[in-house]
Formats: structure tokens, C-alpha cells, sequence
């Protein structure tokens, strides 16, 4: 509804403007009133009509309450003032708040895979990203995105691989909050856009359902207990950078609708309806989630649920999801297979028990993706609290090809893991993680093990003192057994010991620097021939001036050690300058970084990819922001003002933790959601940002469709932040194995 606080002061004693002599003083009270109050919004529906509701208004004047006078004068007083940033000059009616931002990177890259030569590409890219709120008609959002690219088609350059096109386009347009009664919202979107799943089909631990890019259109009609979303679209991916266009696969369609359901507010149902069908070969030349063997899938997922997160103790919540897919191909014709997810969490004693059991027959699709099948299995997690002790343990047990059909592969998987944390005291604590997978593989049609199978595991042990002189010391020791680190390197096996110690102390509210250093020795033998090296890393953030700030992560190893995820000198360093108040550029360095590419819909460990790259990137930013806000970015909060930025980054966090260690990498292509309604994706490094923030504290969500199975989030997915007035609130959010 309109805020008054933009209409200046009138005294009370001053009959309005629309009094005049001769009318009779009823007249001059409704149109005191009409003068005084708006019109309802649209979205604010009563019983009474318009004619209704100012009567209704004039009845409480008139039996004496000047009080609403008093506090329509007070508040119009206080917007005005200059201590609110965001007020606007008296007689000036407000239109909602206005951001725009506009920004141009150029990327420049070389990498090397031996034995190919050295190649070389340029990428250059601009984004316009514009935000208009409006009183009756919610928020409108459009982002619009172009880049080209010169050089070497297969050379990886920026934040995303190229599929070879040297030229793309990204355009989104969305409507939030589009009020349709007082209970109806809707939100809509067109253009480029990740095809979204209904609440009650959130992804499991062991099935993921959405997350498919698409150029179409997509809506969302909710109220507190009803959530209805469709869709449909062309197919395709996002490519090449620095800012990705969308690629088309082929003719590609994908359309879904689904509902969900809360019959009261703990129970709840919903399903979901996809269907896609591609006529001709995908364009995507890595596969990744465009290798379908089939012309048509149509899939049906069901589910329902008792309870909701469990908070306190007693509190449950249970969930069963049962998916059927349809796949048809015009020369091999079709094959239908159905897939079940029962899982459930309770919290009892101070414990918090995490369970479910699956089954999925060969060829599960769910739309356009192949959700991991052909297996059955079950898995148990317990997290808890003891005084200062928090701990958790878990277990699964998977059979790939439960049946023993001939021709497909076989096999049992069994996995234990377990983790602790002990503070000793306030400055002190001891802590370790533990993970162990036995996969033995089966002849087809057999009972019995054909070979002794594959074993691995991984250990983390940790010490840490934080001591004011001498600022933070870790003291752990890593273990790995087997250990896929990487997709292209042999499994890692060996030991390492490392010192991290961060050597800023004090306390800073705003601006403050990091710099962490680790130092190491390793026993590597993942080769079969031992080999010892010292290993090293640095961490770093510092601020040279209010708006001037440099960062960096740096890691040291032999070149061909196998026990870290990169070799030799790896890492980044970037700097960032305000130039003005609405301009802002930086550049960064990158070298040797290990590149994560997976599918959402996981099924295996998403590995990284050992690189030999090197890039620099360069950018520039304007942004302004106008207007008296209706709801801001980010959350108003009572006695706060101003702006400032969030700058963060997902990583995958190996131990447990909840701290990113040097050499944990970010996970790529991740949604993360501020206060429930703001987006932005993570880029090849895990990092993202939000700029013109509102300061004060914020709540920060991942969109799980988004983060590679089988990484999710922790327990607690909520990550707070507080963001200092023209400061950056540095964030960072660990994604964690389900499994472990």
C-alpha cells in the first residue's frame, strides 16, 4: 500500500484544501479523509466495496480518534527527515525503489592439456541487471546478458566452458509478488531460466528433480498452503563467459506443471508432471545433461509428507516420493520404470535421526534428466549435541542391479562415516572426520563378489587453539586411502601434515583483513613409489582504504604429488576499488585451478578436473539505486540505513567443519537465495554477490536443485550475514556429503 510518508506535513488545525464554505461539515470530513488515506491497493481485498470501506473509515473518525492524525503526521515527519537515505523530497508521491547495475569483464586465458599445444581466447561480456518495485503490480527484475569470444574454441577461459559457439545472449524477465487476492501471489518469469520444482518435491537425499535450463516461460501461483508452478521451454544449457548465453539443444522441448498441498500445517501432498521430447542430436558436445538416448520422456512424481523440519525435540518429519517415467525412441521403441524415496527425520533425546530406503529400476528419467538407478539401498544419520561435543554418524548400503540381470553392471556398495567436534574450552578444540566406501563389484546373474572390489577412505584429525596474542593455529593431520580427488590423475593414497594459523587479531567490525598461512610435508604413494614433498598455502584479504580491498588464495605443491586437487602454483588473487559512488572496477588472476563440472542430478561424486590454465579477468560496474522503497533488497530492518554489499562464496566442505580450508574448492553453478527472494548463481569458483544490500542482518539459502548430489546442505541450512553500512560482509556457505 502507498505510504503517506511521502506527502508533506499539514498541520491540524488547517482545514484541507477541499473544505470550502456552504458544504456540509460531513462532506468536508470524507474528503479530509480521502486527502489523508489512499485507496486500497489492488491484492488487499475486503468484504466492502470502495464506497463501503471509506464509510466504514469515516464512522472511526468521527467517533473521535485524532490519534491517526497525530501518527500520520509523525510518520510523515520522520520519512522525510535526512537521517532516511531513502525518503524523497517532500511532494513527491513514491514510486518504489529503483536499481540498476551495468557491468562489462573481459576475460583473457591460456591452458595447456599435454601433449596438445598451448591455446589461447579472449571473451568479452556485458550484463544489465535492473530492478523497478511497484505498488500494486509486485517487483520487476530483468537481466540481460551478451558475450563473444575470439581464439581457440576448446580452451577454457572465465567461468564456464564454450560449447564452440563464439557468440550468446541471456535474457530474463520476472514478476514477484504479484498480489491476486489477499491470500493469491503469483510470480512469473520469461526468457532464460532453470525449470523449477513444486515445495512438496524438494529434492531428497538420493533423487534430485529439477534444475534444467530453459528459454521459455514459467509461473508460480501460491498462498501459505498452496504452491502451484508450470511451465515450458526450449532445452538448452548456459556456455561460455564471462557471463554464460544460452545454448539451444537442438529442438529440445521441456513442459511441466505440478502442485503441492498442505491439508493442514502438517501434512502435505503434491506431484509433478514433466514431459520432453527432442527431435535431432543435442548440441551440447560434453553430454553432461543433454546425453539422452531417448526422443520422449514423460515422468510423473508423486509425494507426500507428514510434519516439517524438526526443530524441537519430538518434532518429526516423513516423506515418500514415488516417480514414473515413460522413455520412447523411434527405432528401439519405449521403456517405462518406477523409482520410490522414503525418507524421514526425527529429533529425540537431543539426538536428530536422519533415514530412508530407495529403489529405482533401470532408466529412470524425471523430464529431460537420468536420475541414478537400477539400485536399492538404505542409509541412517545421527547428528547430536553434548555439552560441548557435537558429533554424527552414518551408514549406507547400496546394490546396483539388485535383480542380477545380465548385461548391466553389478555390484554393493557399503559406506560409514563420522564426524566430531570437541570444544575444550572457549579458545580451544579437537575435532576429526572420517569417510570409508567398499564397492565390490558382482558378475551379472551372480550372488557372489567376482573380484576383492575397490576400498577408499579419507580422515581428517584437527587441533585448534585461538589464543588473542597469537590469533588462530590448526594443527591436522589428513590421511587418504584410495581417495578419487580428481577425474583425471590416478587415486590419491598417502599422508600429509599441516600448520594453519591466521595471524590477524583483534576485533573488527567492518573491514576486516585475513591472512591465514598453512605449511606441510606429504607422504605420497599414490603411485605405488613414495615420494615426500612440503606443501604450502596462503589466504588473504586486506583492505588498503575504505574502498579499496585485495584477496587472494594461494596453494603450493609438487607437481607431481597426487594427495591436493591441484599441482604446483595454484589459485587466485583479485582486487576490487570503488571509484565513485556508483562505479566500481577490479581484476583477478587465476592459475592452475581445478575445474568442477557435474550434473545436479549427481549419482556420483562430482570430481574436479586437474588444469593447466591460466586467465585474467577485468571488470567495471556502474550502479545506482533511487527511489523510497517499498521493500528494499534484502530485508529493511527497524534502526538501519543505508547499504552495503554481500560477497561470498559454496564451497564443498570435505571435514565437516563448517570453516573453508585452503584447498576445499567452490561448487559452481549453485543458486543462493537472500531473504527467500533474491537470486544469483555462483560462478566457476563458487563465488557470488549481491550488491545494494540493505545493511543489518540477512538469511542466505541455497536452491538444492542446484548444489551436484550427493553434496547438500548441513543440518542447519540458514547462514547468517550482516552487512555494514558501504562495507561487504564476507560469507562463506559449505555444502556437505549427504551420505557422510
Amino acid at each position: 500500500m502507498r505510504s503517506i510518508a511521502s506527502s508533506p506535513a499539514r498541520p491540524l488545525a488547517e482545514p484541507p484544501p477541499t473544505v470550502t464554505r456552504g458544504v456540509k461539515p460531513w462532506l468536508g470530513l470524507v474528503a479530509l479523509a480521502l486527502s489523508c488515506s489512499p485507496w486500497p491497493a489492488w491484492g488487499q481485498v475486503t468484504p466492502l466495496d470502495r464506497l463501503g470501506v471509506e464509510q466504514e473509515r469515516l464512522r472511526k473518525l468521527i467517533e473521535g480518534k485524532p490519534k491517526a492524525y497525530e501518527d500520520r503526521f509523525i510518520e510523515s515527519a520522520v520519512a522525510d527527515s535526512p537521517a532516511n537515505p531513502t525518503a524523497e523530497a517532500p511532494g513527491v508521491p513514491p514510486d518504489g525503489q529503483r536499481s540498476t547495475m551495468i557491468e562489462a569483464r573481459t576475460n583473457l586465458g591460456q591452458s595447456r592439456d599435454e601433449p596438445v599445444a598451448l591455446r589461447s581466447a579472449q571473451e568479452l561480456g556485458i550484463r544489465l541487471l535492473h530492478r523497478r518495485e511497484t505498488l500494486n503490480h509486485g517487483e520487476w527484475i530483468m537481466e540481460a546478458d551478451w558475450r563473444q569470444r575470439q581464439g581457440d574454441a576448446d580452451t577454457v577461459v572465465g567461468n564456464t566452458p564454450s560449447f564452440g559457439t563464439p557468440r550468446g545472449q541471456r535474457l530474463t524477465l520476472r514478476n514477484l509478488g504479484l498480489p491476486l487476492t489477499e491470500q493469491w501471489f503469483a510470480d512469473s518469469v520469461a526468457g532464460d531460466f532453470t525449470a523449477e520444482i513444486t515445495d512438496a518435491l524438494a529434492r531428497s537425499s538420493r533423487a534430485s528433480l529439477g534444475g534444467s535450463v530453459v528459454r521459455g516461460i514459467g509461473a508460480r501461483l501460491y498462498t501459505p498452503g498452496v504452491d502451484i508452478r508450470l511451465g515450458q521451454g526450449r532445452l538448452g544449457g548456459l556456455s561460455g563467459g564471462p557471463f554464460p548465453g544460452f545454448e539451444p539443444d537442438g529442438d529440445a522441448r521441456l513442459a511441466w506443471v505440478g502442485a503441492s498441498y498442505r491439508f493442514n500445517p502438517r501434512v502435505f501432498a503434491g506431484f509433478q508432471l514433466m514431459d520432453f521430447h527432442r527431435s535431432g542430436s543435442p548440441n551440447d558436445p560434453s553430454g553432461a545433461a543433454f546425453e539422452s538416448t531417448y526422443d520422449r520422456t514423460r515422468s510423473l512424481a508423486l509425494a507426500i509428507g507428514h510434519g516439517q523440519e524438526p526443530a524441537a525435540n519430538g518434532e518429526h518429519r516423513v516423506r515418500l516420493v514415488a516417480i514414473h517415467s515413460n522413455a520412447r525412441n523411434l527405432s528401439r521403441g519405449g521403456h517405462s520404470a518406477w523409482g520410490w524415496f522414503l525418507e524421514g527425520a526425527l529429533r529425540h533425546g537431543g539426538l536428530r535421526h536422519e533415514a530412508g530406503l530407495y529403489s529405482a529400476q533401470p532408466s529412470l528419467w524425471f523430464g529431460d534428466r537420468a536420475l541414478s538407478a537400477d539400485n536399492r539401498g538404505v542409509f541412517w544419520r545421527v547428528d547430536g549435541r553434548s555439552g560441548a561435543v557435537n558429533w554424527g554418524l552414518g551408514a549406507d548400503y547400496e546394490l546396483t542391479n539388485p535383480d542380477g540381470a545380465p548385461g548391466r553392471p553389478s555390484g554393493r556398495r557399503i559406506g560409514l562415516s563420522s564426524h566430531a567436534n570437541w570444544r575444550i574450552d572457549r579458545r580451544t578444540s579437537l575435532g576429526f572426520s572420517f569417510g570409508s566406501q567398499s564397492n565390490r563389484p558382482r558378475a551379472s546373474g551372480d550372488s557372489e563378489p567376482s573380484s576383492q572390489g575397490l576400498r577408499n577412505a579419507h580422515a581428517n584429525l584437527w587441533l585448534q587453539a585461538d589464543r588473542p596474542q597469537w590469533g588462530r593455529s590448526r594443527f591436522g593431520l589428513i590421511l587418504q586411502r584410495n581417495q578419487a580427488l580428481v577425474a583425471n590423475a590416478p587415486a590419491a593414497t598417502g599422508e600429509e601434515i599441516q600448520w594453519e594459523h591466521d595471524w590477524v587479531t583483534g576485533r573488527f567490525e567492518t573491514l576486516r583483513p585475513e591472512f591465514t598461512t598453512v605449511l606441510g610435508w606429504a607422504r605420497d604413494r599414490s603411485s605405488g613409489d613414495t615420494q615426500t614433498y612440503p606443501t604450502a598455502g596462503v589466504s588473504f584479504r586486506a583492505w588498503l582504504d575504505a574502498d579499496w580491498s585485495v584477496q587472494g588464495q594461494m596453494r603450493l605443491s609438487s607437481r607431481s604429488g597426487n594427495l591436493s586437487t591441484s599441482r604446483g602454483l595454484s589459485g587466485s588473487v583479485s582486487t576490487e576499488r570503488r571509484l565513485s559512488p556508483t562505479l566500481r572496477g577490479g581484476a583477478t588472476v587465476q592459475l592452475n585451478q581445478a575445474r568442477v563440472s557435474a550434473n545436479p542430478a549427481g549419482g556420483v561424486d562430482p570430481l574436479p578436473v586437474r588444469s593447466d590454465d591460466r586467465s585474467a579477468l577485468i571488470w567495471l560496474r556502474w550502479e545506482q539505486a533511487q527511489g523510497a522503497p517499498f521493500g528494499p533488497i534484502g530485508v529493511r530492518n527497524p534502526g538501519y540505513s543505508g547499504s552495503g554489499d554481500i560477497d561470498g562464496v559454496v564451497f564443498f566442505d570435505h571435514n565437516r567443519d563448517g570453516d573453508r580450508q585452503i584447498g576445499e574448492a567452490g561448487v559452481a553453478g549453485v543458486e543462493v537465495i537472500l531473504d527467500k527472494r533474491y537470486r544469483t548463481t555462483t560462478d566457476r569458483d563458487g563465488r557470488f554477490a549481491f550488491p545494494l544490500v540493505t545493511t543489518g542482518p540477512h538469511q542466505l539459502t541455497l536452491t538444492l536443485e542446484t548444489v551436484p548430489l550427493p553434496w547438500g546442505s548441513p543440518p542447519n541450512p540458514m547462514t547468517a550475514a550482516t552487512v555494514p553500512l558501504r562495507g561487504s560482509a564476507a560469507v562463506r556457505i559449505p555444502v556437505v556429503r549427504l551420505n557422510e
